[in-house]
């Protein structure tokens, strides 16, 4: 996802507005942000990623540890 625009946040002692954070610092003016999605359909990258991180998770499931007695295994 593409975000743009700025965070602005109100000093509570002086009232007055300051300027946290803006995209125009970034390259192209753009913060790029992973939206999360886990359908290839909708986000190819991003669903590849969660595929990655799902076998890393069976595996470890299945190698034990953590707890997991080795006649689990």
């Amino acid at each position: 996802m593409h975000l743009r625009g700025r965070v602005d946040a109100v000093d509570l002692a002086t009232g007055e507005l300051r300027s946290m954070y803006d995209t125009a610092a970034e390259p192209g003016g753009v913060l790029l942000v992973a939206c999360g999605n886990r359908r290839d359909s909708v986000c190819p990258a991003c669903s590849a990623v969660y595929k990655r991180d799902a076998r890393h998770l069976v595996r470890a499931g299945l190698l034990g540890g953590k707890g997991v007695p080795e006649s689990a295994t």
